[in-house]
């Protein structure tokens, strides 16, 4: 035992002591290859402690989540993150809506009115359209009237697209799609009973030739449920700013959307109805007997 102990102690004295410099940086120290396994980078202890922490692993997943889904997902669903939701803004009063095309004079089988402009369907079937018709930077209904539709029988304006049907019952749309209001699903595209066409606020219905309505658009802002009791029955529908109503082939009027407000309160005992028409604030009606009758917001 003493003998180790003197070993060890002219160890220590043949030891020199190292300078001041390798007292600060000592450099790498030898270790054993077990020893050596034991030490971590300062990179490994940091991993393996964030790994230990639940709640930042939650994080890092939400993360890469999200990161996943702002860039892979707009190569599925093109985005414009350019657009701005914003549409007949800052109109100028005039006479534009007054400035009707020479084409139309005499020659009228429908007007249609928009909020700032309105399109007109003229006797041999050409659609033309004024007023401010230029309804963003990008979109004018003016000179967007799509070409080629051949014969158009019955058009319709919305809040800030078109839309037109000709005498083979292919319908057009044209305008502003943010809400995919112009948007033909295939569903209607496949369609060969059309009867009519409507365009609301950021929405576009079709009617078909019994009785069937289908809904594309802005399904948020508008009160319309598409599976309502009386698909198979509707001969006409009439639309406010935000509101769906319907005239049965049996000559009554229904709403066609869940919301209970003065558009769904109907008046009672209208009797047969024959013809409905809307404005932005009111429904009308009016029966077989010539009686009129008026809801909505009538203040």
């Amino acid at each position: 035992m003493s003998k180790e102990k003197n070993d060890n102690m002219k160890e220590m004295k043949t030891k020199k002591p190292l300078p001041l410099f390798g007292r600060i940086f000592p450099g790498k120290k030898h270790v054993s290859l077990l020893e050596e396994e034991q030490i971590q980078s300062p990179l490994a202890t940091i991993i393996k402690t964030f790994r230990s922490n639940k709640v930042g692993m939650a994080g890092l997943l939400i993360f890469f989540t999200i990161l996943a889904i702002v860039t892979i997902g707009p190569w599925f669903y093109p985005v414009d993150l350019g657009y701005e939701e914003s549409t007949q803004t800052n109109i100028a009063p005039g006479m534009d809506l007054m400035e009707i095309p020479a084409e139309l004079e005499g020659n009228v089988k429908q007007v249609s009115v928009g909020p700032t402009f309105s399109i007109g369907l003229s006797n041999d079937g050409e659609v033309y359209a004024w007023g401010k018709t230029r309804i963003s930077n990008t979109i004018d209904i003016k000179t967007d009237i799509p070409k080629n539709m051949g014969k158009v029988v019955q058009i319709a304006a919305g809040f800030d697209h078109a839309v037109a049907l000709n005498d083979e019952g292919k319908i057009f749309t044209w305008g502003s799609d943010r809400q995919k209001q112009a948007g033909l699903p295939p569903e209607v595209e496949a369609l060969d009973n059309v009867a009519k066409v409507f365009a609301g606020y950021q929405a576009t219905i079709i009617l078909t030739e019994d009785g069937y309505t289908h809904y594309f658009g802005n399904s948020r802002t508008n009160d319309y449920f598409e599976w309502h009791e009386y698909q198979g029955q509707i001969k006409d529908i009439m639309d406010t700013a935000s509101n769906y109503a319907g005239l049965t082939f049996d000559g009554q009027v229904v709403f066609l959307g869940t919301e209970n407000n003065p558009f769904s309160r109907i008046p009672e005992n209208m009797g047969t109805v024959v013809d409905i028409g809307a404005t932005t604030a009111t429904m009308a009606a009016v029966n077989d007997e010539g009686e009129i009758f008026i809801w909505g917001n009538v203040s």
